[in-house]
């Protein structure tokens, strides 16, 4: 005759002879595993909540920024000659000046497009576009939004004078933030006026910076929408 067999699983002692012993013990598995996957998609929930979160706050930021644009053209002569906006665009807005037509603080009508090719430098009280750098650094910020949000961050600027961009008639688009992240500030001292050139990416172009302003919107919009949000509340007509 076989002896039965008796073992403990968790809270259960069990007969290996006993038919209803194993329905316990399929039983006991079952609720662990049940346990398991509640815990986990609470888990999954709550990253997700705090993801939405943390978007929603870069939205406001990105919305409430108010950056001044001037374009300007310096001449070897040291002569030079701006044109700049009354109104100051967010992010978004930038996004949107592919072909829009803007006045300027003269009373002209000027298309941003005209200064596609133009690079990009900050004036002296700004390194950074927006404060986006805590959101970069954020473990719950997505990959994507954050990869994209780094072409916008200044880790290296230097201070260029009025001269210097003279002596290369230099055209350029000058951006005014009033952000200025006293980490980046420019390694070289100059004295007198001056500008800031940053390594971000969008600065290599005014056509870059409106092409990464609109995959930048377009990869939050996204975002969103695969979290089931499609109505996000993107400024594109917030100038003032």
């Amino acid at each position: 005759m076989l002896m039965n067999k008796i073992f403990e699983i968790g809270f259960l002692t069990v007969n290996t002879n006993s038919y209803s012993d194993w329905i316990l013990v399929l039983i006991a598995l079952l609720t662990l595993y049940v346990a398991w996957l509640a815990r986990k998609e609470f888990l999954k929930n709550q990253a997700k909540t705090k993801q939405i979160e943390i978007m929603s706050l870069l939205i406001s930021e990105l919305n409430t920024v108010k950056i001044g644009i001037e374009a300007w053209s310096f001449k070897d002569d040291l002569s030079a000659a701006g044109r700049g906006w009354s109104v100051k665009y967010n992010i978004f807005e930038i996004a949107n000046l592919y072909t829009t037509e803007e006045v300027d603080f003269r009373g002209n009508k000027i298309n941003f497009s005209n200064y596609d090719d133009q690079p990009v430098i900050f004036d002296e009280k700004s390194n950074q576009i927006a404060n986006i750098k805590d959101f970069i650094d954020h473990p719950f910020l997505p990959k994507k939004i954050a990869d994209e949000l780094i072409n916008f961050f200044s880790f290296n600027c230097e201070a260029i004078c009025r001269q210097s961009l003279c002596g290369k008639n230099a055209e350029v688009m000058i951006l005014t933030s009033g952000i200025f992240e006293a980490e980046k500030r420019p390694r070289n001292e100059i004295t007198g006026r001056f500008f800031i050139n940053s390594d971000a990416i969008i600065c290599s172009s005014w056509l870059n910076l409106k092409a990464h302003s609109n995959n930048l919107m377009e990869v939050i919009i996204k975002w969103f929408k695969q979290n089931g949000i499609d109505d996000v509340n993107l400024r594109i007509d917030y100038k003032n």
